[in-house]
């Protein structure tokens, strides 16, 4: 089992709340004003997945949904920690408004290059990302 499966889930209303205060107080540091906004716990950022897990782009250990899992609900570049990388299989993109999921393996000698993998797509699934692809993900950049 993974590392993500014993962190808990942040309600889809709290991460709504928390996205609205940093909006107002990006506007309202434009003004001057002042005011403190809590970051995002971790768990707003990765946890594991259940179904259903919408607004969540979540991989899998093994075909077919199985293994250990992991999600993400925030957009950005994601480096997998090590005890994730070379180890997804399967996959499920519940992410909100289109949003898309791009792949990648490190290369050259652990150069730190990155080469494409595969593409995600909203409400795509795959329970099996065949021999080409399996266990070979790094790091995902989602939305």
């Amino acid at each position: 089992m993974g590392p993500f499966n014993q962190i808990g889930e942040v309600s889809m209303r709290t991460r709504k709340r928390r996205i609205r205060a940093a909006a107002f107080a990006a506007i309202l540091a434009g003004s001057g004003v002042a005011i403190a906004v809590d970051a995002p716990a971790a768990s707003a950022l990765t946890r594991a997945c259940g179904d259903p897990d919408y607004g969540w782009y979540c991989m899998y250990q093994d075909q077919l949904y199985g293994g250990g899992s992991f999600g993400r609900s925030l957009c950005g570049r994601y480096n997998l920690p090590g005890e994730w990388r070379d180890q997804i299989t399967s996959w499920k993109d519940n992410q909100y408004g289109g949003a898309t999921a791009d792949t990648y393996t490190y290369y050259g000698g652990g150069s730190q290059q990155l080469q494409p993998l595969f593409s995600t797509w909203n409400g795509g699934h795959v329970s099996n990302v065949g021999t080409a692809y399996n266990d070979q993900v790094d790091v995902i950049m989602n939305c």
